[in-house]
């Protein structure tokens, strides 16, 4: 893989620009000078930019709460999920989930404005904002008619672009309440769940004062709490305490309560949650089923596409209720996307699942719900996130570094974080081929070109192209730090400068920051540092050279600069890990004497197949069959031998092989064969595939 092809130079961006004008396919727009013409996310930024304390994303989402998931950056649904689940880690607690009416609608707007003035937002922003939020009416148009207008004096503006934001500012207040001790509190836009993991089974006299608390935190807020749809559960407790009292009104104990989307259990079982996403993907494998049949429909990629953006997302969805699934529970999962296999491959019901796995390239629900958890602690443990779980992360892997992790929630977590670096372990130290041909791995280099500085290095082989282009401007402006003057470091990688513009940064975390503190260190001096990105290969003479000195770079021996695996590197790498393992039991068990995985590996030689958006249905099935030469169901029965059904002579036990081999209307097909006769059905087979364009119609005839 070639690197990086960055130079320094003394020329000022316009030279540079004048250069390579004429190779510009995209005109620059001119700059809009009035303020009518900007639309109201532009003329918020404006305004953010020229008048207000600079409140930008960054710094207003890092100064949020940690317990407050909804709308921000980098946050998902998952993490709350997981946050709950750790809080209650498998022990006796009591949650209340509490249900807000209809929050947006009726928040205070002059909370709002105090929230903004407590974050240091003021002058025209402050004015702005207050603007947008107050003196509202509203009317409706109904037949013709419409009503007078009515003020609105509560609420966001529905749809707004700034609700969302206003609104966290607003209920991040409820988290600033000192509620009695032990007592958590996790909101997602207008839910909230209050965990008290302590086993109390009389009288909870700590929670029902914190409920207390929040309802008049709620109140002063201008928010209103739904008495009758908030729910109490008691987990892992034998009998229910007494009802808790939320503005008069006694809260319902359930042993089942959706939240977010997931099923949470009284008992902490992921059974409910199985019987809900079986119940709800059923829907959806209907759907699926009535887009295709044998020989007409939806083609392998489309339904491959359909099984994994709705089906899959919906148990990677569920992940994080589903850490402790037993065998049975498990199967009964796997029944999900087995179904779906064999949809899409046309398949019959006792077809190895190990081989729909390797020719569909799904992998199995449980290593998919495995890969979830590693993303969610991975990204929990990530340096600079401020969350609740990592810190319980991090004390229990101190205490277990060389023990099994305790049966709990955390510690289930610790069991996926050992199996993500075992498995990341293992490939680093036996690559996996690709195919059946071995593959050496691409070398990658870094180069800088100036008129006073050239110099390259070898980068670790797993590098990728953007993590090249990152090294070259981290050695470039290091060595600009001995020279007076401001630096201009041009690079034709537009990545590489997005990435260094990106916050907060969820890549290549030591790079850039090593770039961006260099890049502070020139402007305490009062240099200036500008990246400039250029069009390669337009006859740029800095370009160029850079270019060839990095080709020349990559025949050294010694690497120069070793990079760690970014995350989406190391997400990869397990992916191909589990379908190695795939792979691996296919070929022991062809091995072992299965012969439908022994006519797979000498059929396919355990190649991805050549189905492409072009392949029609039913040329598609019939691939599907020659590579997975399943059986039929009378030959599975074996209560008859059938005739073949184009020519009058038996098909006998193995009706493929008959096909294949003796069969008259396939003489012209094995004429063409040239291997050493005789031929077996498996080399015909192979032939074929191997040249499916030309036997196209030969095989849909």
């Amino acid at each position: 893989m070639k690197g990086v092809i960055d130079f320094v130079t003394n020329k000022t961006t316009d030279e540079i620009c004048d250069i390579i004008k004429e190779h510009s396919p995209h005109p620059k727009a001119p700059r809009r000078k009035c303020v009518q013409t900007y639309r109201p996310h532009q003329l918020y930024r404006k305004v953010v930019r020229k008048n207000g304390p600079r409140p930008t994303k960054v710094e207003s989402q890092s100064s949020l709460h940690p317990r407050l998931y909804s709308f921000t950056e980098g946050i998902r649904t998952h993490e709350c999920i997981v946050d709950v689940m750790a809080a209650i880690n498998n022990k006796k607690a009591l949650i209340v989930f509490m249900d807000l009416k209809k929050a947006y609608e009726l928040a205070s707007a002059h909370a709002i404005l105090f929230s903004l003035v407590a974050k240091r937002v003021k002058r025209r922003l402050l004015s702005w904002v207050k603007q947008y939020t107050q003196n509202k009416e509203a009317r409706v148009a109904f037949q013709g008619a419409t009503s007078p207008f009515l003020p609105l004096e509560n609420g966001t503006p529905k749809g707004g672009i700034l609700s969302p934001f206003l609104f966290n500012i607003l209920i991040e207040n409820l988290l600033a309440l000192e509620l009695p001790g032990g007592i958590e509190m996790f909101i997602y836009a207008d839910d909230i769940c209050i965990v008290y993991p302590h086993s109390v089974q009389h009288k909870p006299r700590a929670l029902q004062r914190a409920l207390d608390i929040i309802s008049g935190g709620c109140r002063e807020l201008g928010l209103k709490v739904n008495s009758n749809k908030t729910k109490s559960m008691a987990i892992k407790h034998d009998y229910d305490p007494p009802n808790l009292i939320l503005d008069n009104t006694p809260t319902e104990w359930v042993s089942n309560y959706r939240y977010l989307g997931v099923i949470i259990n009284k008992y902490l079982s992921p059974a409910s949650q199985v019987k809900h996403l079986r119940h709800a993907v059923t829907s959806r494998y209907v759907a699926m089923k009535r887009l295709t049949t044998l020989d007409k429909g939806a083609s392998h990629l489309l339904l491959r596409k359909f099984h994994v953006q709705a089906i899959v997302a919906q148990v990677e969805y569920a992940a994080p209720t589903l850490t402790s699934l037993s065998t049975g529970l498990l199967s009964s999962l796997e029944v999900i996307q087995n179904n779906s296999m064999r949809l899409i491959t046309g398949a019959t019901m006792w077809t190895r699942l190990q081989l729909l796995r390797t020719e569909t390239g799904l992998l199995p629900l449980a290593d998919r719900i495995d890969l979830r958890l590693c993303a969610i602690v991975s990204k929990t443990l990530k340096p600079g996130r401020v969350c609740p779980l990592s810190n319980k992360i991090r004390g229990l892997i101190n205490l277990h570094e060389h023990l099994d992790p305790p049966p709990t929630y955390v510690g289930r977590l610790l069991q996926a974080i050992r199996l993500y670096a075992h498995i990341k372990t293992t490939y680093c130290l036996t690559p996996q081929p690709h195919g059946s041909v071995d593959r050496n791995i691409p070398a990658t280099a870094a180069a800088v070109f100036s008129d006073i500085y050239v110099d390259s290095w070898r980068v670790s082989d797993h590098a990728s192209t953007l993590q090249t282009e990152l090294v070259a401007i981290a050695k470039a402006l290091a060595n600009s730090l001995s020279r007076q003057g401001d630096t201009t470091v041009h690079t034709d990688s537009r990545g590489a400068i997005q990435a260094i513009l990106k916050n907060p940064v969820s890549e290549n975390v030591l790079l850039i920051t090593t770039i961006k503190a260099t890049a502070q260190i020139h402007a305490q001096g009062g240099r200036k540092v500008t990246l400039n990105w250029i069009q390669s290969h337009v006859g740029v003479h800095g370009n160029e050279e850079a270019d060839r000195i990095a080709n020349n770079t990559l025949r050294r021996a010694t690497v120069g600069v070793n990079l760690s695996k970014s995350l989406k590197q190391i997400k990869k790498l397990i992916v191909n890990t589990c379908f190695s393992r795939i792979r691996s039991e296919v070929q022991e068990a062809a091995r072992g004497g299965s012969m439908s995985a022994r006519w797979y590996a000498d059929v396919t030689g355990m190649d991805p197949h050549d189905i492409t958006k072009d392949t029609s249905r039913g040329l598609a099935t019939i691939i599907h069959r020659l590579r997975l030469g399943y059986r039929c169901s009378w030959q599975v029965a074996r209560n008859e031998d059938r005739p073949c059904q184009y020519c009058d002579d038996p098909a006998g036990e193995e009706p493929l092989e008959h096909y294949l081999l003796t069969c008259p209307s396939t003489t012209q097909l094995r004429q063409t064969i040239t291997s050493p006769p005789p031929p077996t059905a498996e080399t015909i087979a192979k032939h074929v595939l191997n040249n499916i364009q030309q036997y196209r119609a030969f095989l849909v005839s």
